[in-house]
């Protein structure tokens, strides 16, 4: 303490202010991200936040040692100012946030004209005298920002506006308050202090009215609030001592947040002279040290000028060169890698929000659970856009294994999944999306799927009856089903249960040069009530195996390479824009002549067809749509009835003799009449002919 001169010091010098450091928690800037994707998106309105700084000070440093005066922003400062719940030793600050849309409107901005205009709101609550009653309106905590959203860097530049007067106040003397009081008086305040009410203490400042000594039947000492300023008659004026929490380090340098103070008791309440009582608390301790805190007589100088409403304003913050200019963030080295990623994926969807697809509901996306009925080369490529829409619960279903032939056209594969046989595709596919985005919730089965037209031997019944349960159980779980197998009498079952239990279907099958995408599911009850058709709906018999006595060239999923990706990326493209229709599974697909009617009900994605049918060979994409056969061998009433009554045993029944479908529908009938009629037909036209 030797070095300090804490005694009466030189008379009549330069007032001198310790200013702010900024200090900002870094959850804030997270806060800020999600607020300029989510809820700023273009708009250039400010936005309000709160500051607050502590009362409290580690220790009283010379000259040469500077500790700084921080002002925080945590992670709840984006949030309007509010006193209404003060906090213990901590003053709260209102302030502003201005984000730029480009780092080119970061530089553009007349940095001198937006103090300017921050500076203005402090002057608006001094001329209406508002900072009497709420004394932390005389600072403000304002911040320049540009959030660099792809890469997670901020630059940022921050202030803290204070009027300059038109001649520097100096302090005409200065004396610790043991000095100035005398021991045995420091005691009565420090107790009177202490039990100030904490609505009055988080102001930060308040008058102390000390007795006159002249007058035998003054009170004593007496605690006022800042506000009391306005009933004072001029004459007891003389008795009051602002006291000033005050979170400088530096004994004889006062705190930033007091140059508003005296600027307004000089210009608004036309003050020469103000005594400041300056207190420092340590942190821990529960009164001010009293040989520690300064009495400080201030000189405010002449009336002052108010011809003028225009006001000089300063307060930009210095960077760690003590240089005017912004300073930089880097969040990406600090973030959990995870949320990084998180942030990120999510970026492009936020980013629809602001001009192109301001209704899109990515907690729809978020929730949505898919189950995907095949892992290859169109399950990779469904789950891979699914990840892009920001699906976070994809499951795969497939009975598979990695072969030498799969990772190149299969790409959530690669060479060493087809070591050693292969690793089973719907875990290895659900591994590999964990990879890709480890925040995704994925698993795989690995289940074969029963099929019509293909009897199961004796020894399999148990297993089978096991992967019915599990596939029906999966297909009830999930939301939104793909049906991505390569043979088309393993779509007949995942298609019957998923007309049973009403789940949106989106089917996508492959040819060598073409594909079909289609949607189907809802089914609802009532007269006149038109189904869209389903994979079957044009089929007038029963599937058969069409996997035995397969050539080479047959046994391969034989396709164009780039078909798969097309037709995938239209299966999700197909389920997100029914997701977003006020109808979903019942979206009604556009008619051939769009009307106003169908305006009204596209999805905000657009139209949602029946059927996209693709052609590589002449690079033709044509828009169907088909009704629901009441006969159709799949999702008929008839059939869904049988299951319904049946269950397990009517798809053996299926699995062995797949006739019994056309039979249970009256395929058998209508082709025998069919078969009559051509017959009747053929011998007219012979005889015509003879």
């Amino acid at each position: 303490m030797s070095d300090l001169n804490i005694g009466e010091l030189k008379l009549e010098q330069t007032l001198q202010f310790y200013p702010f450091s900024s200090a900002i928690d870094i959850s804030f800037w997270h806060h800020v991200s999600k607020y300029q994707l989510e809820v700023k998106k273009l708009d250039q309105h400010l936005i309000p936040i709160h500051g607050n700084y502590s009362l409290s000070i580690q220790t009283i440093s010379n000259s040469n040692i500077k500790f700084p005066m921080l002002m925080g922003i945590s992670d709840n400062g984006l949030s309007p100012w509010d006193e209404s719940e003060p906090i213990k030793n901590q003053i709260k600050t209102p302030g502003w946030l201005h984000l730029c849309d480009t780092k080119e409107d970061f530089s553009k901005i007349d940095k001198k004209q937006f103090l300017k205009d921050m500076g203005e709101k402090i002057r608006l609550k001094m001329e209406t005298h508002e900072v009497l009653e709420h004394p932390q309106l005389f600072n403000l905590v304002s911040c320049l920002c540009f959030p660099n959203l792809k890469n997670h860097r901020f630059q940022y530049w921050i202030n803290f506006p204070a009027a300059l007067p038109k001649t520097p106040y100096t302090q005409e003397s200065i004396s610790n308050a043991q000095e100035y009081f005398g021991l045995d008086e420091v005691q009565k305040i420090q107790t009177l202090i202490k039990s100030v009410d904490l609505k009055i203490a988080s102001q930060g400042m308040f008058w102390l009215k000390v007795p006159n000594k002249e007058n035998t039947n003054d009170a004593g000492y007496e605690i006022l609030p800042l506000s009391a300023w306005k009933n004072i008659s001029p004459e007891m004026r003389d008795q009051l001592i602002l006291v000033y929490s005050d979170p400088s380090a530096l004994y004889d340098t006062l705190s930033w947040s007091l140059r508003n103070v005296l600027f307004y008791f000089h210009r608004y309440q036309n003050i020469s002279s103000l005594k400041l009582f300056c207190i420092k608390q340590f942190v821990g301790d529960t009164k001010f040290h009293s040989t520690l805190s300064p009495v400080i007589q201030v000189n405010l100088g002449k009336e002052p000028d108010t011809s003028s409403l225009e006001l000089s304003w300063t307060g930009w913050e210095r960077d760690s060169e003590q240089k005017l200019r912004s300073r930089q963030i880097d969040l990406s080295a600090m973030m959990d890698p995870i949320r990084l990623a998180e942030t990120s994926v999510d970026l492009n969807l936020k980013l629809m929000k602001w001009r192109l697809v301001p209704n899109l509901d990515l907690e729809k996306h978020n929730n949505l659970k898919c189950l995907l009925l095949g892992a290859g080369t169109l399950g990779c490529q469904v789950a891979r856009t699914l990840l892009g829409y920001g699906v976070k619960h994809i499951t795969f279903v497939d009975n598979g294994k990695v072969s030498y032939s799969n990772p190149v056209r299969q790409s959530l594969f690669e060479f060493e999944d087809c070591l050693n046989g292969g690793k089973p595709k719907a875990k290895c596919a659900s591994e590999k999306l964990k990879k890709i985005y480890p925040k995704v919730i994925t698993e795989g089965h690995q289940i074969t799927i029963p099929m019509a037209g293909h009897p199961i031997a004796e020894q399999e019944i148990d297993l089978t009856k096991d992967s019915i349960q599990k596939l029906t159980q999966l297909i009830q779980n999930h939301d939104m089903i793909y049906l991505l197998t390569d043979s088309r009498e393993s779509r007949w079952l995942p298609t019957l249960l998923c007309s049973a239990f009403n789940k949106p279907l989106i089917n996508a099958a492959l040819g060598f040069d073409s594909y079909v995408v289609m949607r189907h599911g809802g089914q609802i009850s009532g007269e006149n009530v038109k189904h869209l058709g389903c994979y079957f709906c044009t089929d007038v018999v029963a599937p058969t195996d069409s996997l035995s006595e397969r050539t080479l060239d047959q046994q391969c999923t034989v396709t164009r390479p780039g078909l798969a990706s097309i037709a995938g990326a239209l299966a999700v493209e197909l389920s997100i824009s029914m997701l977003h229709h006020p109808l979903g599974i019942l979206a009604k697909p556009p008619s051939n002549s769009p009307n106003e009617d169908d305006l009204q009900l596209q999805s905000d994605l657009g139209s949602v067809p029946h059927q996209i049918r693709g052609f590589l060979n002449n690079f033709q994409t044509m828009i169907l749509e088909g009704p629901a056969y009441p006969q159709c061998i799949a999702c008929s009433s008839k059939i869904i009835e049988a299951y319904r009554t049946d269950g397990i045993e009517f798809l053996f029944n299926i699995f062995e003799n797949p006739e019994y479908l056309t039979y249970l529908t009256g395929l058998d009938d209508l082709l025998n009449n069919d078969l009559v009629g051509l017959t009747e037909w053929a011998s007219d036209e012979n005889e015509d002919d003879f």
